[in-house]
């Protein structure tokens, strides 16, 4: 491979590195805001009623 071809190719890959960790880290906060949204529901669901 000639030296120009390896930094391209060199500098894809940085950035498709740079993307998956990005949406990784994305994927973990999703979790966690869904976990707190489940939490909160379960909560509710296990409250007394409440009389309008």
């Amino acid at each position: 491979m000639t030296t120009p071809a390896l930094i391209r190719l060199t500098v894809a890959a940085v950035i498709g590195f740079a993307f998956l960790i990005a949406l990784g880290s994305w994927q973990l906060q999703r979790l966690e805001w869904k976990e707190r949204i489940i939490d909160r529901i379960e909560t509710r669901t296990e409250r007394s009623p409440v009389s309008l």
